[in-house]
């Protein structure tokens, strides 16, 4: 341990260890520039202005406490040859790291992996939900902007009328439209899923009857010949097709019904919440502009 300061006073040695040690962390900062196993630690360096200013701010320092800090730090100053060897001594930190990039570690040590950033299109909704999220904001911010206001004038003594109820309202109206315009968008998307219900129920009806058309044309080749109409006779295989026909028919109705009692379902689900949302969302605002009418009064 280091004596304290007294009758002997502090040493060169402690003096050129702790220098050393302050150069080592300003070397191995330049070392932390690169995290991805890069050679080159100094590309870009002089372009970054920040870290050079803290560098620099760390050197000052440094120096004086070495040189005029003995009292508080119990350092003694360092002549030239011995700050060299402090700084050629904390250098060193340099090629370690070069080293270390250099060792290729086996599959053992690594203990995780970097994964690819995928990038997502932004669909309609997140535009939606991000417009509206924006537009929350700007409510509240006005809302709080006009608090501070009549706070400010009702502290002076002011006798200028207030409009910050008016404004409140203007945003409980684009809150409203806010609503309106994200249930039109709501409507759309349920129009579409609509269409595809039917288009799907369309094109069923229409394998159905291009089935019914083929076994109409195999009845009619049969006829040709006495030998095609006794077999004919004899099997009911178009009976056995028009009713298999029938009931793929009245299957896809069936499917077709349940989807749209579904789609109903789902919808009056999706009004009640926007019911319940909306709601909540005017007594709040309501709430709000009773308790800043009050504060206005």
């Amino acid at each position: 341990d280091r004596k304290p300061v007294g009758a002997t006073g502090p040493s060169v040695h402690y003096t050129m260890i702790f220098n050393t040690f302050v150069f080592l962390q300003l070397f191995n900062e330049i070392n932390a520039r690169r995290i991805h196993d890069e050679l080159n630690v100094f590309e870009g360096i002089l372009t970054n202005h920040i870290y050079l200013g803290i560098s620099v701010v760390q050197l000052v320092l440094q120096v004086l406490i070495i040189e005029f800090g003995s009292l508080v730090f119990g350092c003694v100053p360092l002549d030239l040859t011995q700050w060299f060897i402090c700084i050629g001594l904390g250098s060193l930190s340099l090629p370690v790291g070069l080293f270390l990039r250099c060792i290729t570690l086996p599959a053992s040590f690594t203990m995780c992996q970097e994964t690819s950033v995928v990038e997502k299109v932004p669909s309609a909704r997140t535009k939606t939900l991000w417009r509206r999220s924006l537009k929350r904001l700007q409510v509240q911010m006005r809302v709080v902007k006009a608090f501070q206001k009549s706070v400010t004038q009702q502290k002076s003594g002011t006798t200028e009328e207030y409009t910050e109820r008016d404004q409140l309202l203007t945003d409980i109206k684009l809150r409203v439209d806010d609503f309106a315009e994200n249930e039109a968008v709501r409507k759309d998307a349920a129009k579409r899923k609509l269409e595809g219900v039917e288009n799907s129920g369309l094109v069923m009806r229409q394998l159905a009857m291009a089935e019914l058309e083929m076994s109409a044309k195999k009845t009619e080749d049969a006829e040709i010949t006495p030998i095609m109409r006794r077999k004919k006779s004899e099997k009911s295989a178009p009976t056995l097709d028009i009713a298999s026909l029938m009931g793929i028919i009245c299957e896809g109705i069936e499917d077709k019904e349940r989807r749209e009692a579904q789609r109903l379902q789902y919808d009056r689900e999706q009004a009640n919440r926007h019911a319940e949302q909306l709601a909540a969302q005017q007594r709040v605002w309501v709430d709000l502009v009773a308790a800043i009418a009050k504060k206005l009064e």
